[in-house]
């Protein structure tokens, strides 16, 4: 099916405004009313109140609470605007002496709906228990240069508006559409228990521009996306991101199909980061590790990687995805999971370690709205070898180049990944030829994928997102050279 410009650019300009500012998440603030009737500290107060509570009838109780402001802002090409959507989880947990696990979900914000469930929860308690002790306060918090909750919403605005200005600066009369976007996510969450007391908050950015424009018949997308932590200072974007967006716009597309099969191939950050999301955090976790048929677990103390790969998961550390303690009161450490091209360590929640035979470490997070806890990745971190951009194309020879990763899937049983990116750049005798296609997936088998490297850049990019469940998941990486098949991507 053909498309004219102009029926495109509408298409174009009807997502941005319903897609970005809906479609994602923002949708209207149902639970908005709660969030504004009772503020955090009443909110604590509350959880401790109704854990108390609960304590009384079992050994052991817990409480987890979670706010979201998630708030979504569009600027450009006739469209500008924001939304905002507030979402509140809190879940009662108590386990008896014979080691059974009863928890209560509240969908709101409400210390009398809190109360109830506490109520309720004590009341089927078997007795048993006793006072709550759940020490000293702990209060951890994102430090921010201008916090974004003290800051008029017209400012955020702004700051799109003057990345919006660069990128028009930047590039040339052959764009024909552009738009700077950003999403940012308030999470405050709370855990108490005995020994543990904690509120956390932390300001989440996802911030970008896309630009468009024409290359013969066929539109050529240019986009950049920044996920950091921070408050007004993380919206902006710097002049070689938005260079970047202006350049893979106006890049000239090469006619014919996309050399596939098998090659080397140069992965830029993005891609790397994809890859390891999915094909790392995503499968070395306990809510994988005991499935009989998972590749990864037979492969436990073996190398998987070349030995200049290693693979840590630090959300204590900083990032997109940090934290002090996980959603189970589980204090962030670091964990490796593949340690100079060796595989080690498994992302472990409380009840999966039980049950894998492994060690707790602190992933146990929580899902919002159903609450539901599960060993995820946190901050995952490739470790930067010594490689220049130049030293990459050189490491490959002949080969191409794959950038800007549009998603990735991994089959847990097989470990075979494939990552959808927006374009390759070949490669000939260590050089770029001035080739260029898009829309292309990779795919390979993750160890071989690693196994294969031969260099790794000295330059790391962060990058960030949610999963399924709206839980956050960071990843730092630098680019690598190796090896992987191509193809254009399926539908495109």
């Amino acid at each position: 099916m053909s498309i004219t410009r102009r029926e495109l650019l509408r298409a174009l300009g009807t997502s941005a405004a319903a897609g970005a500012l809906w479609s994602v998440g923002c949708g209207p603030p149902a639970k908005a009313a709660s969030l504004q009737r009772f503020g955090p500290e009443e909110l604590r107060a509350a959880l401790r109140e109704a854990v108390a509570r609960v304590r009384t009838k079992y050994p052991y109780a817990t409480g987890w609470a979670a706010l979201r402001e998630r708030t979504t802002l569009l600027a450009g090409s006739g469209e500008r605007g924001t939304a905002r959507r507030s979402t509140a989880t809190v879940v009662l947990r108590a386990r008896d002496a014979s080691g059974r696990t009863v928890e209560r979900v509240v969908g709101e914000a409400d210390p009398g709906a809190i109360a109830v469930a506490a109520a309720e929860l004590a009341t089927a308690g078997p007795g048993g228990g006793g006072a709550l002790a759940p020490g000293a306060a702990e209060d951890h918090a994102e430090v921010m240069a201008t916090d974004l909750a003290n800051t008029p919403r017209a400012r955020w605005l702004d700051t799109l508006d003057a990345t919006l200005a660069r990128a028009e600066a930047l590039s040339s009369s052959r764009i024909v559409w552009q738009s700077a976007h950003a999403t940012i996510d308030d999470d405050r969450r709370w855990f108490v228990g005995d020994g543990r007391d904690v509120a956390q908050r932390a300001v989440r950015v996802r911030s970008g521009v896309t630009l468009m424009a024409w290359s013969g018949t066929r539109p050529m997308i240019g986009e950049v996306m920044a996920a950091r932590a921070g408050g007004l200072e993380a919206l902006a974007l710097d002049d070689d991101e938005v260079d970047r967006a202006a350049r893979r716009a106006l890049e000239l597309l090469t006619p014919g199909d996309l050399p596939a099969g098998a090659s080397a191939v140069v992965l830029d950050s993005s891609v790397v980061a994809a890859a390891i999301t999915a094909g790392v955090g995503g499968v070395l976790t306990t809510a994988w590790w005991t499935r009989p048929d998972l590749r990864a677990r037979a492969l436990a103390g073996a190398t998987i990687g070349a030995a200049a790969v290693t693979i840590t998961d630090d959300p204590g550390a900083g990032g997109f995805a940090r934290y002090v303690v996980d959603d189970e009161g589980w204090p962030a450490a670091p964990t490796p999971l593949i340690t100079a091209g060796v595989l080690g360590g498994v992302l472990a929640d409380e009840d999966g370690a039980a049950r894998a035979g492994v060690p707790r470490t602190g992933h146990g997070r929580r899902g919002h709205g159903n609450g539901g806890v599960a060993a995820r990745p946190g901050q995952l971190t490739l470790a930067p070898g010594a490689a220049t951009d130049d030293e990459l194309l050189a490491a490959i020879g002949d080969g191409v180049v794959v950038e800007d990763a549009d998603g990735a899937v991994v089959d847990p049983a097989t470990w075979r990944i494939t990552v959808r990116a927006r374009r390759v750049r070949r490669v000939a005798r260590g050089k770029l030829s001035g080739h260029a296609w898009t829309d292309v997936e990779l795919r390979a088998e993750l160890p071989q994928l690693l196994a294969d490297v031969t260099a790794i850049g000295a330059t790391a990019r962060a990058y960030g997102g949610f999963d399924d469940d709206g839980v956050a998941i960071g990843a730092t990486a630098p680019a690598i050279a190796t090896r992987g098949a191509l193809s254009t991507r399926r539908g495109a």
